[in-house]
């Protein structure tokens, strides 16, 4: 039995700009999270950019939804394939906590002005395919916060890999059969606030001397960003003309809390080839709880996700468009509806 487990610590609440964790898109969000080894779409930018390696034809993806405490959260991403080249991609990922009245010690019940504090991460991404089996994607990003007159910012990078494989393929030397995953993300300096509202009126001495106010600043902590690993593995097991299962399983180290387990499903159906519908299910988060007479015990801070996605060909694009509804632990449940297109 290892040291963590006698004695297991955990960073709960040691990084800034945990928005940067919040699940994207539908489709995904209603399998648990459970994407990094197959998905290949814009939402590639925020799970694995070796997905964009993969991309057929440009996509556009767009979501706001309110998120928990009546926070706005707002993403939007573009992935574009350029033949011989690889894969471009932009995504911009914008949380909006509100107006929020300003206090201080003199006027705790509010001075009347008010602030709104914004985070955000502007994320750049390219992917390769080496072969028709491996993909390679990585991403720089800007990272941005402000709060009043105060701000803080950093530059990360996500790295990621996908590996299609024969194994349990419908057929050998097609690689449609079992799928590898593996990204990084938020990789990148540590950030810290500053600004205005740190410049403080000070009293160097209340006992001796004729010393003034003298104006001092609050120096504040550099904080890491929330730095995640991911590893997972997906396979199709009905794979037919018209229809396929798809069981996803990922596993997940983050710098700020428990190693834990994310698994998801999905059920496609083409019907007289004019649209795709899908069935999704997942559930996210799950852990050890403790090992007591050598039974293990599961739990979960969040749970079980359901939706639903439909694909209608109009034109010369594609419309998408996913709903999901997830378990955010004590927070209920929060609904997500996802618009995309391909060209």
């Amino acid at each position: 039995m290892s040291i963590g487990m006698v004695f297991p610590v955990f960073r709960n609440g040691t990084t800034a700009m945990n928005f940067l964790e919040i699940d994207i898109a539908s489709s995904n969000t209603a399998m648990g999270g459970a994407c990094v080894s197959f998905v290949n779409d814009a939402s590639s930018i925020y799970w694995n950019p070796a997905g964009l390696a993969f991309l057929d034809r440009p996509e556009v993806l767009f979501f706001n939804q309110e998120w928990i405490a009546n926070i706005s959260h707002t993403y939007t991403s573009v992935a574009i394939p350029v033949n011989g080249t690889g894969s471009f991609g932009f995504g911009l990922n914008l949380v909006n906590y509100g107006d929020i009245e300003v206090t201080t010690l003199e006027f705790q019940d509010g001075t009347g002005e008010y602030f709104t504090p914004l985070e955000l991460s502007a994320t750049f991404s390219y992917a390769r395919k080496f072969v028709d089996w491996f993909g390679f994607g990585s991403s720089v990003k800007y990272i941005g916060s402000d709060i009043w007159h105060s701000s803080a910012s950093a530059i990360a990078a996500d790295l990621g890999v996908q590996i299609y494989t024969d194994f349990l393929s419908s057929s050998s030397g097609s690689h449609d059969g079992m799928k590898l995953g593996m990204s990084i993300s938020n990789y990148g300096s540590r950030i810290k606030y500053d600004g205005l509202d740190l410049l403080q009126p000070l009293d160097i001495s209340d006992d001796f001397g004729n010393f003034a106010n003298v104006m001092g600043k609050y120096e504040t902590s550099q904080w890491e960003l929330p730095l995640l690993f991911r590893l997972g593995i997906s396979n199709k097991f009905i794979k037919t003309s018209n229809q396929y299962l798809l069981i996803a399983i990922d596993a997940l180290h983050p710098n700020n809390d428990k190693e834990r387990i994310n698994i998801g499903a999905e059920y496609s159906r083409s019907i007289s080839n004019l649209f795709n519908f899908y069935l999704r299910a997942g559930y996210k988060g799950i852990h050890i709880n403790k090992i007591d007479d050598s039974k293990i015990q599961f739990s979960s801070p969040f749970g079980h996700s359901y939706g639903v996605g439909l694909e209608l060909p109009i034109q010369v694009m594609k419309l998408k468009a996913d709903y999901s509804i997830r378990f955010v632990g004590r927070f209920g449940m929060v609904s997500l509806l996802t618009i995309g297109m391909e060209f």
